[in-house]
């Protein structure tokens, strides 16, 4: 009698029951349900429910019964609350015991439970992935996973670009470690700058080949020197030149100031006179094709234009009289470089 007073004052100084008086009867309230002259009160939890007999076991775990409280467990299995509550440090409110709960009655079953406990952690351990890549399952997402993985939802995006979004299927296999590849951006392809020749033309007279790509010449008294630029056409054309020839020299200037010749055009040798000068009958004229045809002692002969002359698309009504200016190349033929009524 005394040990059964001793628990029951114990279980009241944890809160575990209190007292309230009606009429003449004592009800007993919280968790414990004990009666005390009376019906014990019902409710949700095993205390609360109608009670079933406990009988006492030796086996290591219990398992709450309808009507069970913590208080009654201790009595059926020989020891006190504080002894109980010991044994199981899971049981947050031993106020509300559920059916169904599991109560360590030895600290072997104490052990035991650790050690599901450490199982089941290492379980569920177990879904993130050591070997660098993760089979999706149902209810992922990726953010999920990138976080149970250690990793930044950016991070597994870019390990994972054939992903869109977040739209992953069950079975599909992410990686989920290593540097992603970086994403290399889009490169414009830049626009090919194409430099206009300006193309110039100056009357000079030979003074001699330094080798086969520098031509020295004199213009008004000054040396200048124009360079054929590897190409094998030019050096062929300039090597044709001895001293004291009279050209044309049509040229541009290069990126690094050098007189890039585009053409020559042979003048004479300052004594024989290659200009021609005669007038004739306009026929037709074609700027694209720089051809000019004139009628001519009866005949109708087509000359040659030059560039300056193609570039003036200059008109004359056909039968018009007019008067051709131009000059003979070393091969005899006729340039035209003017053509005046």
């Amino acid at each position: 009698m005394t040990n059964r007073m001793e628990l029951h004052r114990a279980a009241r100084e944890k809160g575990l029951i209190g007292l309230s008086k009606k009429g003449k009867k004592t009800v007993v309230t919280g968790a414990l349900a004990l009666t005390i002259g009376a019906a014990a009160t019902t409710g949700t939890y095993a205390a609360e429910t109608q009670p079933n007999q406990v009988n006492s076991t030796t086996n290591a775990t219990y398992e709450v019964k309808a009507g069970d409280t913590f208080y009654r467990i201790a009595v059926t299995h020989n020891m006190n609350l504080a002894q109980l509550e010991a044994l199981n440090p899971q049981v947050t409110d031993m106020a509300k015991l559920k059916i169904g709960q599991k109560i360590n009655l030895s600290k072997a079953s104490v052990q035991k439970s650790s050690s599901q406990t450490t199982v089941k952690q290492s379980v569920s351990k177990s879904t993130t992935s050591t070997s660098g890549t993760y089979t999706v399952k149902q209810g992922d997402n990726m953010y999920r996973i990138a976080i149970n993985h250690g990793i930044s939802l950016k991070h597994l995006q870019l390990l994972n670009p054939q992903v869109t979004g977040d739209h992953i299927t069950t079975g599909q296999v992410l990686k989920v470690s290593g540097t992603p590849f970086a994403v290399k951006p889009v490169e414009k392809p830049q626009q090919k700058v194409v430099q206009t020749e300006q193309i110039k033309e100056v009357e000079c007279e030979v003074i001699g080949l330094n080798d086969e790509n520098h031509l020295y010449v004199s213009v008004e008294g000054n040396e200048w020197v124009f360079y054929a630029g590897g190409k094998e056409e030019v050096q062929k054309d300039i090597a044709r030149y001895k001293k004291g020839d009279h050209l044309n020299i049509k040229y541009y200037q290069t990126e690094h100031n050098q007189f890039q010749i585009k053409s020559t055009a042979y003048r004479g040798d300052g004594q024989t006179d290659l200009s021609v000068d005669f007038d004739g009958t306009f026929v037709s004229m074609d700027s694209n094709s720089k051809r000019v045809v004139v009628k001519k002692d009866g005949n109708v002969i087509s000359y040659r234009i030059s560039d300056y002359l193609a570039s003036r698309n200059l008109y004359f009504n056909e039968g018009s009289n007019v008067r051709l200016v131009g000059e003979k190349t070393t091969n005899g033929e006729i340039v035209i470089e003017n053509i005046d009524k």
